[in-house]
C-alpha cells in the first residue's frame, strides 16, 4: 500500500513535469493563429499593452500671479484677475512597459475675469475695464509612471514638458471721459506640468494636476475715439488641474 501510494505521487509529479514542458498544439504543428498578427503589434507592441486615450473634464483653479487682482497702477498690469473655471483634456499614452507611459496631451481651459476691480474702480469714480477672462490651451509632452496599488486600482506620477498657448478674451475699459475697446492677440511661452492621479477598474482616473505656462507675450490694440496704439504685454499662467476621465 505505501509504495502504490508512492507510485501514484511519482506518477502524478511526472505528469505534471510532461504537461508543463509540452509545447502548445499550435506552436507544435505551426498553427499560423500562435502568430500574432501585424496589426495586432502595431496597436499594443511588444510588451502586450494598447495605446489608450485619456478623455477628462474638470475645473481649473488659477494659482499665484495669475489669479492676483489687476494692479491700480498704469505701469504693472501683470495680474491676471482669474477666477475658477472649467477644463477640458485630451491625452494619448503609449506604453513603452508595464510602467512607463509617453504621453502626448492637449486641452482648453477657461477662466473668467474678476469683476471686482471694475466694480471698485465704478464706486471710486475711476477706471475700470470690463473682461471675459482668459482661454489657455497646453500642448505637452511627458512621461506617466505607474504601479498597481491592489483592488484594480493603480497609482501614477505625471510629468510634462511643451508650449502654453493664452487666448485672451476681447474686453473694453470705460472712463468717465471716453470707452475703449481692446483687442489681444495670441501669446505662446514654454509649460511644464506635473502631478499625480488615480485609475480604477484601468479605465477611470481622477488626477491632481499643475500647470505652470509661464508668461506669454501678447499684442494688445487699444483703441478709443480719439486714438489708436500697441502695447505688448505679458501675462503670467499658472493653475491646478483637479479632473475626472474614461480611458478608451
Amino acid at each position: 500500500m505505501k509504495y502504490l501510494c508512492f507510485r501514484i505521487l511519482l506518477g502524478t509529479i511526472v505528469a505534471a513535469c510532461l504537461l508543463c514542458a509540452a509545447p502548445l498544439p499550435a506552436q507544435e504543428h505551426g498553427d499560423s493563429r500562435s502568430v500574432p498578427s501585424t496589426s495586432d503589434t502595431l496597436q499594443t507592441g511588444d510588451h502586450g499593452l494598447p495605446t489608450r486615450l485619456l478623455l477628462a473634464i474638470g475645473l481649473s483653479r488659477p494659482m499665484g500671479a495669475f489669479a492676483a487682482p489687476h494692479s491700480i497702477s498704469y505701469h504693472s498690469d501683470r495680474g491676471g484677475a482669474s477666477t475658477e473655471g472649467p477644463a477640458l483634456l485630451a491625452e494619448l499614452q503609449v506604453p513603452v512597459s508595464r510602467v512607463v507611459h509617453l504621453t502626448f496631451g492637449t486641452g482648453l481651459t477657461w477662466n473668467p475675469s474678476d469683476d471686482d476691480y471694475r466694480r471698485q474702480a465704478d464706486q471710486d469714480g475711476g477706471n475700470g475695464t470690463d473682461g471675459d477672462g482668459w482661454y489657455t490651451v497646453p500642448l505637452l509632452a511627458g512621461l506617466r509612471l505607474s504601479t498597481q496599488v491592489g483592488g484594480g486600482v493603480s497609482f501614477s506620477f505625471l510629468g510634462g514638458l511643451g508650449a502654453c498657448v493664452l487666448l485672451p478674451s476681447p474686453r473694453s475699459a470705460s472712463s468717465a471721459y471716453s470707452d475703449t475697446q481692446l483687442e489681444y492677440g495670441t501669446g505662446v511661452a514654454i509649460a511644464v506640468s506635473g502631478g499625480v492621479g488615480l485609475t480604477f477598474a484601468g479605465r477611470f482616473a481622477l488626477e491632481l494636476r499643475y500647470f505652470d505656462g509661464g508668461e506669454p507675450p501678447f499684442e494688445q490694440r487699444v483703441r478709443s475715439p480719439a486714438s489708436e496704439f500697441v502695447n505688448r504685454p505679458t501675462r503670467p499662467v499658472s493653475y491646478t488641474l483637479i479632473l475626472m476621465g474614461v480611458r478608451f
